[in-house]
């Protein structure tokens, strides 16, 4: 490994309680870790920027169960695999280095994605720092309400799948939309099935 890959990523202070960092996420562009290339921006989640927000699983749940993948064993969870942050080296799980490829995909991208930037926790949140960490969580809610999009990474195709997409099809007509009904919210209807 070089002396350039060696410099890991440090993250600066956010600025306020309500700031974020955004990716901008460079399909196309190699570097000598991986063809993934990031850059990340800080913003107010007051300000009116656009961004997409994705949510993840942090390692593969079925290896254990999947044949496709029965190598893994679930340990892609704990193997990190780099990535390059303006210029800096971060490492990030298997789960998001598939997520992150299948987004700079340009043909996925431009159906998953709807702005240039977007919100990922794990690399977002400087998780080495506890404090940052406790306050950004605590304001996940509204980070997710705020964007424009959120895009749902359940992990790469298997002999689960159909099976999966035909659930959530499913689930999907039990949701009330939110522009029909606003006075309903997911809570509510949540509890309401579950007394």
């Amino acid at each position: 490994m070089s002396e350039v890959a060696a410099q890991i990523y440090k993250y600066s202070a956010l600025p306020s309680p309500h700031s974020i960092r955004l990716i901008q996420l460079k399909p196309g562009v190699t570097n000598i870790w991986s063809d993934i290339t990031l850059s990340l921006r800080i913003t107010n989640l007051n300000e009116a920027v656009e961004y997409d927000a994705l949510s993840y699983t942090l390692g593969d749940p079925l290896s254990l169960f999947s044949h496709k993948d029965a190598s893994n064993w679930g340990m892609d969870a704990v193997r990190r695999y780099p990535i390059n942050i303006d210029g800096y080296l971060l490492e990030v799980t298997a789960s998001l280095i598939d997520a992150l490829h299948a987004l700079a995909d340009t043909s996925t991208r431009k159906s998953a994605m709807k702005s240039q930037y977007i919100w990922i926790d794990s690399i977002c949140i400087n998780q080495e720092d506890p404090l940052e960490r406790a306050a950004q969580v605590s304001i996940m809610g509204f980070i997710y309400e705020a964007a424009q999009n959120v895009v749902i990474w359940l992990g790469g195709e298997d002999e689960f799948m159909d099976d999966a997409l035909a659930a959530m099809k499913a689930l999907s007509v039990i949701v009330v939309p939110r522009e029909r009904h606003p006075e309903v919210k997911l809570a509510d209807w949540y509890n309401q099935e579950m007394s």
